[in-house]
């Protein structure tokens, strides 16, 4: 079986986490990427409101035929305590039964709860399984966050 990283990144700070990560597991990146760039106000004024209220994005194609993967990764920074928009249109396009999944956020603030149990719920009501979930802490230095994420990693070594 394949491991596979899906992941969104607006600061680039999930993105260091996902490569660190699957460095480690050896697994295949898929980013996740909004049509339209975001800029900063448009991420405060319309992101994280969206966040918070769950709803999705548009995104670019991502390849979501995950025949023969297991686990997955679904890495996303948290806005307004919630996942980005561009997260939640990805899992309204994918197919997560009978898949073990392990979540990924990087945060800036606090929270960050909200997110994982909302996905969590999503997730188990589209047939799939949350196997383990971590906040990754982004206002560090570059080095500590592959670090986090790397020793994360290991426990999904393949």
């Amino acid at each position: 079986m394949k491991t596979v990283i899906y992941y969104y990144s607006y600061t680039q700070k999930t993105k260091l986490a996902a490569e660190a990560l699957g460095k480690v597991c050896g697994a295949e990146l898929r980013e996740i990427q909004e049509t339209k760039k975001r800029n900063k106000l448009n991420a405060l004024f319309g992101g994280c409101p969206a966040g918070l209220r769950h709803q999705a994005s548009s995104i670019k194609p991502v390849d979501v035929n995950l025949k023969n993967c297991d686990p997955i990764f679904i890495g996303s920074p948290i806005w307004a305590g919630n996942a980005a928009p561009a997260l939640n249109a990805l899992l309204a396009q994918i197919n997560l039964k009978d898949k073990n999944v392990i979540l990924f956020f990087t945060m800036r603030g606090g929270g960050g709860k909200n997110a994982i149990q909302y996905l969590t719920e999503l997730i188990t009501a589209q047939g799939g399984k949350v196997i383990d979930s971590v906040i990754f802490r982004s206002m560090v230095k570059t080095e500590e966050l592959t670090k986090q994420a790397e020793d994360f990693g290991k426990k999904y070594k393949k």
